[in-house]
């Protein structure tokens, strides 16, 4: 039989009572069949391997809660590639207080266009919880985005700032800043410098400072 991560917290729910009583994580009876890999990990880290679970834990909630009084199928999950929920048009991203997290784009024009799908940010503290097991996570603050709000904001506002500009001087030239702008890789040091030339491209001598 093939399991899922739903399998697993079906079977967490199957024994609750127990899973609130054990005060180890470890002593905890969990179906060896369920999980992927049983190695020397230590708890929190080995159930984190296993999936983080933000998607399946929502879906459950509004399949329980929200929506138990409307019969539809039950959501389906495409967390690895697209959008999380397909059913609700919904994306869920769930960083922790160190804000690493991946972009939510599909297509790296998205970072100017904006998602195609809304998106669900929750902030969790795990990076402080995960110090101190068992691992219980708590949601710090969330936020509901429109797909046009996920847009990269700095980025936005330099092609928002050159964007007539641009088109006057050069369609062909517009749509390569564009490009750039869209693929610009913002951790490396060479395209930061880029972008900063960029965002004074019309002021001649701020450019020739950058130079």
């Amino acid at each position: 039989m093939a399991y899922s991560i739903y399998h697993f917290f079906a079977d967490l729910c199957e024994k609750k009572r127990e899973f609130l009583s054990e005060k180890k994580l470890e002593n905890f009876p969990f179906d060896k069949q369920i999980l992927s890999c049983v190695g020397d990990g230590k708890f929190p880290d080995l159930a984190i391997k296993l999936n983080d679970g933000d998607e399946m834990l929502f879906v459950a909630v509004l399949e329980t809660g929200t929506f138990q009084d409307i019969e539809i199928p039950q959501f389906r999950l495409n967390p690895a590639r697209g959008v999380d929920i397909p059913d609700l048009d919904l994306g869920i991203k769930a960083p922790s207080q160190n804000y690493a997290t991946s972009e939510p784009f599909v297509s790296a024009y998205e970072r100017l266009l904006g998602s195609e799908y809304d998106a669900l940010i929750v902030l969790t503290d795990y990076q402080k919880r995960k110090l101190h097991p068992p691992l219980k996570l708590q949601v710090i603050e969330w936020h509901y985005f429109l797909n046009t709000e996920l847009a990269d904001f700095a980025l936005t506002a330099i092609a928002r700032k050159h964007r007539d500009w641009l088109i006057v001087q050069s369609e062909a030239w517009t749509q390569k800043i564009f490009r750039f702008l869209a693929y610009i890789n913002q951790s490396d040091w060479r395209a930061s410098r880029l972008l900063r030339i960029v965002d004074v491209m019309q002021n001649e001598e701020q450019v020739q400072r950058l130079v």
